[in-house]
């Protein structure tokens, strides 16, 4: 079978929005899916350290795929390198049916999950990704420990690189107006957590790593990642960051929750809220 290649990139919630995407793409149009998941300073894990090997799996990052493929088909939102490529299509139904009949590999990389699945299509290629057993096993102590459930109110905090609409200020009122009613509290950033940190109802998972700054300066300068990309984006995402975010992410889709709704993190955690894992 003729392969794809899903090129994800960014946080891991972009990543899992383009690997979703790709996946479908591929079963669209019969091509056999191949993961492509380098380590970066956007996101310092591997697949295999959150999820189960049940594809194939490589690691090149953004210059070496499309250096190596510059003649091959590439289904893409963008090209961010500096090689010509031949042959780009753009994300659409109609592309897909294109390509269904073509004979040649497939380079694929979006930053979303195209608009034209379905949401009963996405949770199912969602869910067949299976988590890694410790991830699992921390994630069910924490809640089992705490009692998290539809009744906790869970509050994701965007900030970082990308602060998001929520006033901290005004919920911490609000918990503090709202004694008998759980909250559970999470954020990127350390110090948004420690504000709510001594409250008696309210629960936080205890992380040992948050997102760093690339360089000095502000969330928001200008930086030029390690592919020779420049972005507003000053981020440094360790691999213990991206392990203890994502669990982070699956505690908040237990709860009754509230978030930016721009949020990768925050959209990934309402996907995960209608899956059994």
């Amino acid at each position: 079978m003729i392969n794809i290649t899903i090129f994800c990139d960014g946080g891991l919630g972009n990543r899992l929005g383009t690997l979703i995407g790709g996946l479908l793409s591929a079963e669209k149009i019969g091509k056999s899916p191949i993961i492509c998941w380098p380590a970066n300073t956007w996101c310092g894990c591997l697949f295999s350290d959150i999820f189960e090997l049940n594809y194939e799996v490589i690691n090149y990052n953004i210059n070496e795929l499309f250096r190596n493929n510059q003649n091959k088909i590439f289904l893409i939102h963008e090209n961010q390198t500096n090689f010509k490529l031949n042959k780009v299509f753009s994300h659409t139904l109609e592309n897909l049916e294109i390509l269904k009949s073509s004979d040649e590999e497939i380079i694929y990389y979006h930053n979303g999950i195209p608009n034209y699945f379905s949401k009963e299509d996405i949770l199912i290629k969602l869910g067949s990704l299976k988590i890694q057993k410790y991830i699992l096993d921390i994630f069910y102590n924490f809640i089992e420990k705490e009692k998290i459930d539809s009744d906790t109110i869970g509050i994701h905090f965007r900030k970082t690189d990308a602060n998001g609409k929520l006033n901290e200020f005004a919920i911490l009122d609000e918990i503090k107006a709202n004694s008998d009613k759980k909250y559970f509290i999470c954020s990127d950033d350390e110090q948004t957590e420690n504000k709510f940190r001594s409250l008696s109802n309210v629960k936080i998972f205890q992380k040992t790593q948050y997102v760093e700054k690339l360089i000095s300066g502000d969330w928001n300068d200008l930086v030029v990642d390690n592919e020779g990309r420049r972005f507003n984006y000053n981020v440094n995402r360790k691999k213990e960051s991206v392990i203890q975010g994502f669990i982070d992410l699956l505690i908040l889709s237990r709860t009754s929750m509230r978030g930016d709704e721009q949020s990768t993190f925050y959209n990934l955690a309402k996907l995960y809220s209608n899956i059994n894992f």
